[in-house]
């Protein structure tokens, strides 16, 4: 996150432009960067050059966590991701940090592929990923 103590002292119409242009930016990195809001926006025909304001954002369905936990699978596999790998994180929001860069220089070969689960482990039901 781009902070900026300094914010505090612009005029309300400065805040609210630096507000939007932020928007604009965290938009446009989520449609370059983020599988799951880039068929979000698709699947709600969403264009974001068209969300300007905060007004605006109410366009955007409403994420939850479990939202976000149904995508992990493709996460993993866009950032080429192995059980123990060494990884570069940042904060990205109150509780989940953001994997910024694999450090595949660092894999020894005794890293594992990760497969998502065929079965629950707790009821042992069969695992079905739901689009």
């Amino acid at each position: 996150m781009n902070k900026k103590p300094e914010i505090q002292f612009r005029s309300p119409e400065k805040i609210k432009a630096y507000q939007e242009s932020r928007l604009a930016e965290e938009l446009l990195y989520l449609q370059n960067h983020s599988r799951f809001y880039q068929h979000l926006f698709q699947a709600y025909h969403i264009d974001i050059q068209q969300i300007k304001t905060r007004e605006d954002l109410q366009q955007i369905p409403v994420t939850t966590k479990t939202d976000l936990q149904l995508h992990n699978e493709d996460f993993i596999k866009q950032k080429e991701l192995k059980i123990g790998d060494t990884v570069i994180i940042q904060k990205a929001g109150d509780v989940i940090p953001e994997i910024v860069e694999v450090k595949k220089d660092k894999r020894t070969g005794e890293e594992i592929e990760f497969e998502m689960p065929k079965k629950c482990p707790v009821c042992g039901a069969e695992a079905v990923r739901e689009e």
